[in-house]
């Protein structure tokens, strides 16, 4: 029987009326702060008793200080005790859907259930809490602030009031208009989920009957009404909240008018005016609050009653009131006249009768639904009889236990489901508490399925008990990371005032941002394991959580050092060494200290983050989910639908009709949207010019190159150097031409490598060794610790069903990296194991050199040590080939890794400057012109050996990252400072290694630009650049000589 929410609630009483009095006297405290300013301005001010300002102020900061602990009692026992709840009502939830019966689950699917389980229970839990605590703070708080107000001027207080009332009208008919979008918006998250759920379960199916298709339409069509729900919730907002706004200004002035003249009437004093003010400031947010209030009572009431319909349900199979217990199990099974049909359905079995002795075999033959499984589910008691009698050992099935009757049968399913957890724990499922190690290894044999279970060697996986041993290690680190952040609160508002109290609160953040690390991490990569697994699912959804509570706990931090005062931040830094670790983090703070607004202004900008995205997430919305591209035939003669995901393919092609196909059709529909798409990137760029203007930055690309540690000269220097040398890429484009065999080449034959043949196959072993031998250059101790890489499950190397897809490297503090590979035996997967592993060590060597807050390396370098390891590894792969065609093949994929990443970014890198440089000289750009630019930028980089189509012009319109402005100049100087530096180690010049070494070892505790000074990288030089096209030049020789 499942117990009422109001008995969970009455089993927490004391923590609801400790929380309950702690909200009392917290509204009360803060009640008491008008009255004491009043008596401030009256008394001291006005009346000049100089003696009673010091019993005044203390009496604030006690104010404050006891409304502190007070306001953090109320949250942290309303939270505790709406948790406990929560958990306990998940528990019992849980244990009762597992006690129903199988044919309850055969009408509800596993979604609905999720959703019951998860959602509901949350809904309720927030209801409980946080819900429920600012219904409660809301009537109070209105309460004593309309008795403060009427008590100091009954006539002066109706404005309040009626401002008050206004707001809470406005704010029920928003939510009213809400109410049914939030329902839908709820709804419709259900339904896109079980359909991903679904389709990713059922996988193999899809792609076995060619319903990609179809599926993916299916999910289109559910993302598009998702999105449009949240787009009806936007207007709504947009609507009604410019009212509150109005409202909040405009009252305090009011007040101030209508009481500046009874205070020249001598009605009320000047102090009393000040106080009535503060409290007409604390009006107006309860009433934005009934709205909302309202509807998230109302969600966690319908949640609530969701969850008793499953109560409600009552399992069709149960135990015997008075079971017979077998002393021991022979085996003996007889089925007498047994007939069966399920809810609904025809009769499955009719009239069946027959008997296995023990020891004996019987096979049962029948097409399918003819009830084989039936028979071995009605053994089972999953389902009961319709008619006549199952016997084990002449007892009547129904009289045994379930552990008795269940437990003397072993299944082998025709359709096996696999649990995520270790294989030992599959194989010991239906004996877990009997069964050992050495059963387990002689099921296996017995199966014929111990030769596969060691493939699947362990030290292909990743172990991440290297960062937490136990689930309840995990728990407690999460635990712990919440202290932390509730000691770093503590600070709010005092942060700045000592070097002690500035000092503790960084010691504090590096403690919980280290804890918080291994957390994410663990969090992030259990659930790219296996991202259908629910557990997983939970677990990352819960440090996501945490992550955004270690957000708003610190996020007074950077606000308190810009306001505070510069000099006396600079003496804190200068006469305490403590500081050193923070030292960095401190000053990067005041140097962007000019460019950070007044409060108001930066909350403003910060209340439109989402207007301001809003061309970036249309731009989105648009290009992935709305465009249709039509259908190609491809080289067997099927039509194939073209896809953003699958038109790279297309284009590296063979066959020039494909690829002419894709290129045609990609920007056919880019043509037709092109007057929409340019409206959405002119508006971005506006945005971004204008917020720039308003930071005080010279220009957007200033504002972009100083957040990357970078400068306006970095991006010049690019550009002009390009400008000067580009005739070299015209060099490799003239001899590509040639080594096609084409009389006329397009845009579209650029990605063609006429030098590929069949894939190869290459092992793990083969690649490890490969990667070994070629980074060897870089010193013992890089080596070794590569070494450990493999060997010690830093990577997780197969690729795996609901796997996350690609591959990266995460660095996890004081663990290791940890590098997700999809590794499918080919070539480019040695060179992706190389990089992976280049932004593992560099982590590697940061993480083992920096404190946490200075370990992470900048975006300028973030690419440098991996693109280092690719050349390492292409110039060993070229070196040690003896194949010259596949030599070649691995020399023109060089070059065309320089030629897309540093050409072509520069070339998109000089796109962005011109359109920013014309917007900011107020110029009116349109689709044409845009268009143009970008032909004649084309035209500029591939010279005439190219035939630059002209669809190519529209080709600026699918390049999302021209949304997050001046990124992709990082391409090209990531490569070229990697070329650099490889340049150097391959001719083995004298200490360099040691030096690159040094600079992995740096994290962010230097400017970018300065760490790869250290190693003679200059990217304000043109030099830097100019070394890159030599190297560019130099591979082209090579290529020539090879053909």
């Amino acid at each position: 029987m499942r117990k009422k929410l109001s008995t969970y609630i009455w089993e927490y009483k004391w923590h609801y009326l400790f929380a309950i009095i702690a909200l009392i006297i917290s509204v009360s405290l803060d009640m008491l702060s008008p009255m004491l300013t009043m008596h401030i301005i009256d008394d001291v001010i006005v009346g000049r008793e100089l003696t009673l300002l010091p019993w005044l102020l203390g009496g604030i900061l006690m104010v404050g200080v006891g409304r502190c602990i007070f306001q953090y009692c109320k949250e942290y026992t309303f939270d505790k005790a709406g948790s406990k709840i929560a958990s306990d009502m998940r528990l019992e939830l849980f244990d009762h859907i597992q006690s129903l019966s199988c044919n309850y689950f055969d009408k509800t699917n596993t979604g609905e259930l999720m959703a019951r389980v998860k959602d509901d229970i949350d809904r309720i839990w927030d209801t409980l809490s946080y819900v429920g605590m600012l219904i409660i703070e809301v009537i109070f708080h209105t309460t004593v602030v309309l008795f403060c107000m009427y008590n100091l001027n009954a006539p002066l207080a109706i404005i309040p009031t009626l401002a008050m009332i206004l707001c809470g009208f406005i704010a029920i008919r928003m939510e009213n208009r809400l109410g049914d979008v939030y329902e839908a918006i709820s709804e419709e998250n259900a339904t896109l989920n079980t359909v991903a759920e679904e389709n990713l379960a059922g996988v193999r199916t899809v792609k076995a009957f060619a319903r990609e298709k179809f599926e993916i339409k299916k999910f289109l069509s559910h993302n598009k009404r998702y999105y449009d729900l949240n787009m009806q919730q936007s207007k709504i907002f947009v609507k009604y909240y410019p009212c509150f706004q109005i409202i909040t200004k405009l009252l305090p002035m009011t007040i101030l008018l209508l009481g500046g003249r009874l205070v020249m009437k001598d009605v009320i004093t000047l102090g009393a005016l000040g106080a009535f003010i503060e409290y007409s400031n604390n009006i107006v947010w309860p009433m934005e609050m009934l709205g909302w209030l309202s509807n998230s009572l109302s969600a966690g009431i319908a949640s609530n009653k969701k969850i008793n319909k499953i109560y409600e349900q009552k399992p069709a199979i149960t135990e015997s009131a008075n079971p017979v217990i077998l002393d021991h199990v022979e085996g003996k099974i007889e089925f007498s006249h047994v007939s069966f049909h399920k809810e609904d359905m025809h009769e499955i079995l009719h009239d069946i009768s027959f008997t296995v002795e023990p020891g004996k075999t019987i096979g049962i033959m029948g097409a399918t639904g003819a009830g084989k499984t039936s028979v071995v589910q009605l053994l089972q008691r999953l389902y009961d009889a319709t008619d006549g009698v199952i016997r084990l050992d002449g007892v009547d099935i129904r009289d045994l236990t379930f552990d008795q009757l269940r437990g003397s049968i072993s299944l082998v399913m025709q359709d096996v489901f696999l649990f995520s957890d270790t294989i030992t724990e599959n194989v010991k499922l239906g004996k877990r508490d009997i069964v050992d190690l050495e059963a387990v290894r002689k099921a296996a044999l017995a199966a014929q399925a111990s030769s596969f279970i060691e493939k699947m060697e362990e030290k292909y996986n990743w172990k991440l008990e290297d960062i937490f041993p136990s689930m309840q290690k995990y728990e407690e680190t999460k635990e712990e990371i919440k202290r932390l952040l509730n000691e770093i609160k503590k600070y709010q508002g005092i942060l700045c005032d000592t070097p002690e109290n500035l000092y503790n609160c960084y010691k504090l953040d590096e403690e919980a941002l280290e804890k918080f690390e291994k957390v994410y991490s663990y969090g992030m990569l259990t659930y790219h394991l296996d991202m259908s697994n629910q557990e997983g699912i939970k677990i990352f959804k819960e440090v996501e959580n945490l992550g955004t509570e270690f957000s708003v706990a610190t996020s007074f931090i950077t606000p308190e050092i810009t306001y505070a005062d510069e000099n006396k931040i600079e003496k804190y830094l200068t006469e305490n060494s403590k500081f050193k670790p923070y030292e960095r983090d401190i000053k990067d703070i005041l140097e962007k200290k000019k460019h950070i607004l007044s409060k108001e202004e930066e909350n403003l900008l910060a209340n439109y983050s989402e207007v301001f995205s809003a061309s970036e997430n249309t731009f989105d919305i648009l290009t992935n989910a709305e465009f249709k591209f039509g259908t190609l035939i491809d080289e067997e003669g099927k039509e194939v639908e073209l896809t953003d995901s699958n038109y790279t393919l297309y284009l590296k092609d063979q066959n020039a009709k494909v690829r002419k196909q894709a290129f045609d059709l990609m920007y056919k529909k880019y043509s037709e949207f092109i007057n929409t798409i340019t409206e959405l990137y002119i508006s971005n760029v506006k945005t971004k010019t204008t917020t720039a203007k308003i930071r005080k930055y010279q220009s957007a690309l200033e504002e972009a190159v100083i957040n990357d540690d970078a400068s306006i000269k970095v991006y010049n220097s690019l550009i002009e150097a390009i400008d000067e040398n580009i005739k070299t890429n015209y060099e490799f484009l003239k001899l590509k031409k040639k080594i096609l065999g084409l009389q006329e080449m397009h845009m579209y034959d650029l990605y063609v490598n006429p030098f590929e043949e069949g894939k190869d196959h290459i092992t793990f072993e083969e690649a490890k060794q490969e990667v070994l031998n070629a980074l060897s250059i870089l010193g013992t101790e890089y080596t070794n610790k590569l070494k450990e890489a493999f060997d010690n499950n830093w990577i997780d190397v197969e690729a795996k069903p609901n796997k996350r897809g690609g591959a990266y490297s995460m660095g996890v503090y004081g663990v290791h990296p940890f590098v997700l590979m999809n590794f499918v035996h080919s070539k480019r997967d040695v060179s992706t194991i190389a990089h992976e592993l280049g932004h593992s060590m560099h982590s590697y060597y940061s993480n083992k050199t920096q404190g946490i807050i200075d370990a992470n390396y900048t975006i300028m370098v973030a690419e440098v040590a991996s693109t280092v390891n690719e050349i390492l590894l292409s110039d060993y792969q070229i070196k040690n080939e003896k194949d010259n065609k596949k030599k070649a093949e691995l020399l023109y994929e060089l070059l065309e890794m320089i030629r897309a990443t540093f050409f072509r970014q520069a070339m998109f890198a000089e796109f962005e400057k011109i359109v920013h440089e014309k917007i900011e000289n107020q110029e009116m750009l349109s689709a044409e012109d845009l268009n143009n630019e970008y032909y004649s930028l084309n035209k500029k980089y591939f010279g005439n050996d190219i035939n630059i189509d002209t669809n190519i012009q529209y080709e600026w319109a699918r390049i999302p990252h021209f949304y997050s402005d001046f990124y992709v100049y990082k391409y090209a100087t990531g490569v070229s400072a990697a070329i650099a530096i490889a340049t150097k180690i391959l001719n083995k010049e004298e200490g360099f290694t040691e030096k690159y070494i040094n600079m992995l070892k740096q994290g962010c505790s230097k400017k970018s630009i300065d760490l790869l000074k250290m190693v003679g990288v200059d990217l304000e030089s043109k030099e830097t650049y100019e070394k890159t096209i030599e190297f560019y030049k130099q591979k082209i020789e090579e290529l020539k000589q090879l053909i």
